[in-house]
């Protein structure tokens, strides 16, 4: 289908603040972890630091069952804690993933203009398509162009795997995209922009990195839309993800 107009938009720190969603929700993540162990939280924020640069991403989704600590546990009691880092996260989530303000009435006057939002983003399309359901924006967006996801390696945790891809339904349209082709390289609009059949001059996007999202934007003659609010944040959340992040290959 051939659309006149369409926006192609980031996520994390577009739609919604996500230094400042994330990083209090993994503080919480710790300290029920923390407080079910005894073990120090700064053993582990250690612990998962390591899990983090092995699977390359601070929102591998099962992070908990993979820390160090954990290896000499029974599963009963991983599933213990898995559990209550859970429900800390997202108790936590629930407070602080909001959207921007504006972002839904820009939402909503695209959708009544029939101009479709696309979503662009590096993480695994059901975290992000999931994330968008949870904001209660999912509605808003015709699809998602993402990464296919993480590489599941233990037998036990594929079904749950797999139910957590369907959690958040699988959208309309979706493209996931190989890694070598994910922002800041432009393929990743180019997949959307031609699947959709858009002209250059005709497509928006937005985002709030410069690099991943402006610069491939104008490389491909589109019109591109700086979210520099976007880098406003905590002074403690930034801190929190230097620090988690401090051994980690790829975000």
């Amino acid at each position: 289908m051939k659309y006149d107009y369409a926006i192609l938009t980031d996520l994390d720190n577009t739609i919604y603040n996500w230094v400042d969603y994330f990083a209090p929700c993994f503080r919480a993540m710790v300290h029920a972890i923390s407080a079910n162990t005894g073990m120090e939280e700064s053993i582990i924020v250690t612990q998962f630091q390591k899990v983090f640069a092995r699977y390359g991403s601070v929102e591998y989704p099962f992070s908990v069952q993979r820390l160090e600590m954990c290896q000499a546990m029974s599963q009963d009691r991983v599933n213990v804690l898995a559990q209550a880092a859970r429900v800390a996260f997202g108790q936590t989530r629930r407070k602080r993933l909001v959207p921007y303000p504006g972002v839904r009435e820009t939402l909503m006057w695209a959708k009544a203009n029939g101009i479709p939002v696309i979503a662009v983003s590096n993480a695994p399309w059901y975290l992000g398509w999931r994330r968008l359901w949870r904001l209660g924006l999912k509605g808003l967006f015709a699809g998602i162009a993402a990464a296919p996801g993480f590489q599941i390696e233990d037998d036990d945790l594929i079904a749950e795997a797999a139910r957590l891809k369907q959690s958040g339904f699988t959208p309309a349209l979706k493209w996931e995209i190989r890694e070598d082709e994910l922002k800041p390289s432009p393929n990743m609009y180019r997949t959307v922009m031609e699947a959709l059949e858009l002209d250059a001059p005709r497509t928006w996007i937005i985002g709030d990195s410069l690099v991943k999202d402006i610069g491939p934007a104008l490389a491909l003659g589109a019109i591109g839309i700086w979210a520099r609010y976007g880098a406003k944040y905590e002074a403690r959340n930034f801190d929190t993800l230097l620090a988690i992040r401090s051994e980690e290959r790829r975000v």
